[in-house]
């Protein structure tokens, strides 16, 4: 997939790919776990907190991206699961 491809180089593709693979960690879980030792280590300081990244979901939804979103709407489970044009 070529989310997997990209999420090597890009790093908003690399929480895309977090998204992909999420099943029940909301967005601070992820944020604490996953993106901000990526993020440290590579120097990006794109998405510092949660309404960063729900920003992002909102700008990728209007482009066509799929989410699922369940859970308290101020931190959020999300899902990446499709994409439609």
């Amino acid at each position: 997939m070529i989310i997997n491809i990209r999420s090597q180089s890009i790093p908003s593709c690399y929480l895309d790919k977090i998204f992909l693979e999420n099943t029940n960690k909301t967005i601070s879980s992820i944020l604490e776990d996953d993106w901000w030792p990526y993020a440290e280590k590579i120097g990006d300081r794109h998405f510092p907190n949660v309404s960063k990244v729900k920003a992002h979901i909102k700008f990728r939804e209007e482009r066509g991206w799929q989410y699922e979103v369940s859970g308290n709407p101020k931190d959020p489970i999300v899902r990446l699961v499709g994409f439609k044009k």
